[in-house]
């Protein structure tokens, strides 16, 4: 990032988003960990964005800056302004969806918990964390265990942790301290939507990553999962 890279999300198309401070929107590639800037996000007025979140209860996208809450256009890079959270002198970081579509966010200036309505940006005390956040954070859930993240850095400590968040308290619970490392960009690999009903393939020969298979008297066999109804077959060389 050429400025501060403040948060990431996984997007509904499996594209992870993220922003810095410029504003900026970029693309996460998790296979080369490059990161590629799509365009510069406009509509906040100089306000300057902490965090990015998608909602899956109505598939929209959305920024939080200390103050203020914005939808955004992923394809257009535009902003709206929703509204001000009506936190007097507050610095909300991130924030985050869970399915059912109740956003959860946190502040660095009242180390506390809050939902947000996402139709008029108001925010809703849930609790203190329980540390005191400072720097850059970040904060992803995780659909399929229906638990809130929060890549903490606990200025009590001075290093980065993880931690869980309490739905209904906002209280934090330390799963593991990463030391001298401040996290910002910080987004799970979940799952939006019902599970996939199918199971995988197993038990496959030639197994997986074998080379020097030769092309004649082979008979490629594996174990199809439970539901399975159709099955394609690709060949070809690596990549």
């Amino acid at each position: 990032f050429p400025n501060f890279g403040a948060s990431m999300v996984k997007g509904g198309n499996g594209v992870y988003y993220a922003i810095d401070i410029a504003p900026g929107l970029y693309e996460f590639n998790t296979g080369t960990g490059a990161v590629t800037l799509l365009g510069n996000i406009t509509g906040t007025s100089g306000d300057q964005p902490n965090g990015i979140t998608f909602n899956p209860a109505n598939g929209q996208y959305y920024l939080i800056s200390g103050l203020n809450f914005y939808s955004l256009n992923v394809n257009t890079f535009a902003a709206t302004l929703i509204g001000n959270m009506g936190v007097a002198g507050s610095l909300f970081i991130d924030l985050c969806f869970n399915a059912a579509g109740v956003c959860y966010a946190y502040d660095l200036v009242t180390d506390a918990a809050y939902t947000i309505n996402p139709a008029t940006g108001v925010a809703t005390l849930l609790g203190p964390l329980g540390y005191d956040a400072n720097f850059g954070q970040g904060m992803s859930y995780d659909m399929e265990t229906s638990t809130i993240y929060v890549s903490a850095f606990n200025n009590g400590t001075f290093t980065g942790q993880l931690r869980t968040m309490d739905p209904g308290t906002g209280a934090t619970t330390l799963v593991t301290d990463w030391g001298l490392q401040q996290v910002a960009v910080f987004a799970l690999n979940t799952q939006y939507g019902p599970p996939c009903p199918v199971g995988a393939a197993s038990n496959p020969n030639p197994p997986n990553g074998a080379t020097g298979v030769g092309l004649t008297g082979n008979t490629a066999s594996w174990t199809n999962g439970v539901s399975t109804v159709n099955v394609e077959l690709w060949f070809g060389p690596s990549g």
